[in-house]
């Protein structure tokens, strides 16, 4: 990872950590996995404690957060249930990312 990934990785961090008050955020896609180009997006997954909105209407808050980067970017977010329930069938994104994704942040 360039110094530069590093630097706006740790801006995407504490701007989803002040926006989310998340549980978790995993860094993953070819930002962690591959070699990243200039066209690569960076791929987030948000690990929230609980909501009563729909996983797709809470993504909003995470875009709204990254805005003026100027930053490709796909996130994820759910609840805490949601994503140990994924994550324990092998056949899912959710899977691959708690064995191989990057963890960015974990609140204690």
């Amino acid at each position: 990872m360039t110094t530069a990934n590093s630097d706006i990785i740790n801006i995407i961090k504490e701007r989803l950590i002040n926006a989310y008050n998340p549980k978790t955020i995993y860094l993953f896609g070819s930002h962690a996995w591959g070699k990243p180009d200039v066209h690569s997006d960076f791929d987030l997954l948000v690990i929230i404690e609980k909501s009563d909105e729909k996983p797709y209407k809470r993504i909003r808050k995470g875009i709204d957060a990254l805005t003026g980067l100027c930053i490709a970017k796909d996130i994820l977010v759910y609840t805490i249930n949601e994503f140990e329930r994924r994550a324990g069938d092998i056949s899912t994104l959710c899977y691959k990312i708690k064995k191989e994704g990057i963890k960015l942040y974990e609140a204690l």
